[in-house]
């Protein structure tokens, strides 16, 4: 995710905590949910901020809900971080690609619609559809040489 879109969870995280942090998952029921977003706009939140709010909560609420591994997604920081954002630049640079492509960026040429509605939470695929499949089949076809061109140089 992008530094901003980061900070934007944090912030709407910020505002579920004090209504769930003390709480075991087990113990976060559908009414006690409700139950917060309604006093979020009884103290005067928008309609906009409580659905940014809502969105993350459901994503992190889904999440951990199938999480069997707590561990499963888990990474470690390193020192290396530095250094794969300047090797990428390198090889998007090689390749006469936009140096601010990101690996998250890269993926989303090799998932299915299916995958791309679980991920982000979509009950409706015509809003999924609207959203990323907007490219047209020659942008897929340049987009699918120029990722394959710079896989081989790997």
């Amino acid at each position: 995710m992008k530094p901003g879109t980061i900070q934007v969870h944090l912030l709407e995280i910020n505002k579920l905590l004090p209504y769930f942090a003390q709480l075991k998952l087990k113990d976060i029921t559908r009414k006690g949910y409700q139950d917060a977003l309604n006093q979020l706009k009884e103290r005067g939140y928008s309609d906009s901020t409580r659905e940014g709010i809502h969105r993350t909560g459901r994503m992190i609420f889904r999440k951990a809900s199938e999480l069997k591994d707590p561990t499963e997604f888990a990474y470690l920081k390193s020192d290396c971080y530095q250094n794969g954002i300047t090797e990428n630049a390198r090889l998007l640079t090689m390749e006469n690609l936009n140096i601010e492509l990101t690996p998250h960026s890269l993926q989303h040429t090799h998932t299915s619609l299916e995958q791309i509605m679980d991920r982000l939470g979509h009950l409706d695929n015509q809003i999924t559809k609207k959203i990323y499949l907007h490219f047209t089949k020659e942008m897929k076809k340049e987009a699918s040489q120029k990722f394959s061109q710079l896989m081989r140089s790997l």
